[in-house]
């Protein structure tokens, strides 16, 4: 009877260790499916941050510096780049502290990268505006076929 009573418990000892190692190994899954979930989380945020940044750093520095400038006929070269300097600026400013730890992890250099992204924005916004400013009839044309 003892004999059968160790084999059962040798027996047991396999089982709940085969069990305990696939327990182990799932916990370790789950805990890195958690972790890239939290992770692309994490990377949202920070891109719509950054987005968000652009645009309001972009649309002050028209406002407050810009405008003012075109407007009294003093743009220059110098003071594009004293605006894109004030963008940057701004953008630090409303990125904070962990979304500028971010880009510098992911990016590299802070600097350069919200300049270009800087830069790209005023791209994409001449762009537009050239599309806007392009006559109705040189889009659909003189006849109305066009417009069905």
């Amino acid at each position: 009877m003892e004999g059968l009573n160790e084999a059962i418990l040798g027996v047991l000892v396999l089982i709940i260790g085969t069990v305990a190692g696939f327990v182990v190994d799932w916990i370790k899954k789950a805990s890195k499916n958690l972790q890239l979930k939290t992770d692309n989380e994490l990377f949202k945020s920070y891109i719509e941050k950054i987005e968000w940044s652009l645009t309001k750093a972009v649309n002050a520095t028209d406002k407050t510096f810009v405008d003012i400038l075109k407007e009294a006929g003093t743009w220059t070269k110098e003071t594009g780049k004293e605006a894109l300097r004030e963008s940057v600026k701004t953008m630090k400013r409303l990125l904070g502290a962990d979304a500028i730890q971010f880009i510098q992890d992911t990016y590299g250099d802070v600097t350069t990268y919200l300049e270009n992204l800087i830069e790209s924005k005023l791209k994409e916004r001449e762009v537009e505006e050239e599309i806007i400013s392009i006559p109705h009839f040189a889009i659909v044309g003189d006849d109305d076929e066009n417009l069905e």
